[in-house]
């Protein structure tokens, strides 16, 4: 076999391998990583609520608990975790509708991701949301989303416009970025009152501390909540709640605001004790404007079993 010979057979597999490189890029986004997103820059820009998971923080747990049996590397896991995962939630009152979004901003094999979760009907075991499309949607390369929308009911708009007037949302706050998980519910200009209302007073009976006719005197004096958590140890979830009341409030305000912090998480650790043997330990305290709650959340495995997020 002469030389020019060699070299053409070279070329072609150097050629037949850059291609399968392509291939393999374009369809599963396996070779390259993805651009990152943050999700600052995709969110709704009106949102009153925002949570974001940052994977690579909870990467020792995820194998531990969800690749175990893949027997995929550590090293590997990282490579295609999301960069970040997040919800934001708009309040919209004139169409009296919460809008949802989803957000992931992949690594690396988005489309394999994607084609999973709509294979498995994810979204059917999520209640009260009416997803529009009804299936993850790969938007471009590293953005992936799912949107959705819930009822608002009437009678917490009304609330709404009777204490707070005219709503003018406010420019949104941006993430920290320094936690594995982190939410911010925004009450500044008010339409952060109405997914407390649904989601600490939807069943609560008249009269009932949770009422929101009763967190109405509360949510007026908070600017924002903001909620950290971080893995310590195996099981346990070390999460900080820290509420900002606005500037007009009273360290009174800051004090019955505490005091309703503390009757919440009383209530939510009998809950998950009853329910799934999980204990929420811990309490918060005012310090001036501002009031601060520290707990510990264990076991977490239970927890996510128990809500169907883990076998």
């Amino acid at each position: 076999m002469n030389r020019q010979r060699i070299w053409k057979i070279a070329g072609v597999l150097v050629l037949l391998v850059v291609l399968a490189i392509v291939y393999l890029d374009y369809q599963y986004s396996f070779i390259f990583p993805c651009p990152r997103v943050p999700g600052d820059t995709v969110a709704p820009p009106r949102s009153s609520f925002r949570m974001q998971i940052q994977p690579a923080r909870l990467s020792n747990y995820i194998a531990r608990h969800y690749t175990q049996d893949m027997h995929i590397p550590e090293w590997l896991l990282d490579k295609i975790l999301p960069y970040e995962v997040s919800i934001f939630m708009d309040p919209d009152i004139t169409q009296a509708t919460n809008n949802v979004v989803v957000y992931a901003n992949e690594q690396r094999l988005g489309p394999v991701l994607v084609q999973a979760v709509n294979r498995a009907n994810v979204l059917a075991h999520i209640p009260d949301v009416t997803w529009n499309p009804p299936e993850l949607i790969r938007e471009r390369r590293g953005v992936v989303r799912l949107q959705g929308s819930m009822p608002i009911a009437s009678s917490n708009i009304n609330i709404l416009r009777e204490v707070w007037g005219i709503v003018s949302p406010l420019s949104p706050i941006p993430m920290k970025n320094e936690h594995a998980v982190e939410a911010l519910l925004d009450l500044r200009d008010g339409r952060g009152f109405l997914l407390l209302a649904d989601w600490v007073g939807r069943n609560a009976p008249p009269g009932s501390k949770l009422h929101p006719d009763q967190i109405v005197p509360i949510a007026k004096n908070i600017a924002t909540a903001w909620v950290s958590a971080n893995l310590q140890g195996d099981e346990t979830l070390q999460v900080q709640v820290v509420i900002e009341c606005r500037p007009e409030a009273s360290e009174s305000d800051a004090n019955s605001t505490g005091f309703l912090l503390n009757y919440v998480t009383a209530e939510l650790n009998r809950t998950l004790k009853r329910v799934c043997d999980v204990e929420v330990s811990g309490t918060a305290e005012a310090q001036g404007l501002q009031v601060i709650g520290n707990y510990t959340l264990a076991p977490l495995d239970l927890l996510l079993r128990t809500m169907g997020l883990m076998r």
